[in-house]
């Protein structure tokens, strides 16, 4: 006599089905990770071996920072720039500033009219 539908059991199947997806799974990610990229190591020895250069080239900037001469110039550089900031902050620039600007506006000005009636 044949079963009734609701009296059959499918847990073996679900059970097959799910071990096949962990295999299939598991096999899917160790080709992503590891068989399907063998550049990977090739990878990692560069960036090995960058990351060594630019720590030596760091090690050798700072001690160029360190020497007497370049300290002088970093000294005068910023001297420099004080005296420029000064200037840049006087009267006298300003004025010019200004004039300039308002000379930009007036030119902006007269070309939008010419733009408009073009």
């Amino acid at each position: 006599m044949a079963r009734k539908e609701e009296d059959k059991v499918y847990a073996h199947y679900f059970l097959g089905v799910t071990v096949l997806l962990i295999i299939f799974g598991v096999w899917a990610l160790w080709r992503e990770v590891v068989s399907l990229r063998p550049w990977k190591t090739y990878q990692k020895q560069y960036y090995n071996i960058e990351h060594t250069a630019l720590e030596k080239e760091l090690q050798e900037v700072q001690a160029e920072l360190k020497k007497p001469q370049t300290q002088a110039k970093y000294a005068e550089l910023e001297r420099l720039l004080k005296e420029a900031k000064q200037k840049l902050n006087s009267s006298e620039v300003q004025a010019e500033y200004n004039k300039l600007g308002d000379e930009l506006k007036k030119v902006e000005a007269e070309l939008s009219k010419i733009k408009s009636k073009t």
